[in-house]
Formats: C-alpha cells, sequence, structure tokens
C-alpha cells in the first residue's frame, strides 16, 4: 500500500494531497529524520521498506531504506539537497513492502531540516 504524510497531526493516508506540507519560502531541505513506533501492534517482519519526501506531487527523493523487524524503525538522511520554492509543498510518502508479516498499529513522527535562502 501507498501511503503519505506532511501535517504533523494527521496520520498517514492513502490519498495522496490530502497531507500537504507548504514552503512559505524558498530554500533548501537538506535533512529528514523519521520515527515509526508499532506500540501494542504487531512489530512486523524485517523487509527493506523506503521512505520519501514528494515534492509536488512529481518527484521523489529516498529518504532511507531500513530493514528492521522490530516495534520501533528510524529513516534518517541529513544529507539532502532538496530545492524548494515559495508556494511548493511535500509529503512524505511510503509504500509498503510484501511483508512476511505486516507491522499493525504504527504511529510516525519526525522533522524536516531546512534552510531557507
Amino acid at each position: 500500500s501507498t501511503y503519505y504524510l506532511g501535517l504533523q497531526s494527521f496520520a498517514f493516508t492513502a490519498t495522496q494531497g490530502d497531507r500537504k506540507l507548504y514552503f512559505r519560502k524558498a530554500g533548501t531541505i537538506t535533512g529528514c529524520n523519521l520515527y515509526t513506533n508499532t506500540g501494542s501492534g504487531t512489530a512486523g517482519s524485517g523487509e527493506a521498506w523506503t521512505i520519501n519526501v514528494r515534492l509536488n506531487a512529481t518527484t521523489d527523493y529516498s529518504i532511507a531504506a531500513v530493514s528492521v523487524a522490530g516495534k520501533e524503525r528510524v529513516w534518517n538522511n541529513q544529507s539532502m539537497s532538496i530545492t524548494v520554492a515559495d508556494g511548493d509543498y511535500i509529503e512524505i510518502k511510503t509504500t509498503t513492502p510484501a511483508f512476511a508479516t505486516a507491522p499493525t498499529g504504527w504511529i510516525t513522527s519526525g522533522y524536516i531540516t531546512f534552510k531557507p535562502n
């Protein structure tokens, strides 16, 4: 399944465009750190799971691929260089792999590092 995340207080959604995070100043995204935890849900198996920054619903930039069979997973990339203009938006996009055992009940938090022009 493909999911999108953007606004801090919302969960992932299967609908692109529902979780846009807009930039009101031009600059560069220099990093991203995302964390998921399944809490009381199922941890899931350890297939490679990739999460991306999706710019303006057209271009995906990989944050990282993580292969962890545990309740906690961290995707971190502090070497990004994604140029954004005033009015551009991003969503965090993931397409879950074909898990042997899918994680359930996962919640996500994280941050984007942005350097304004």
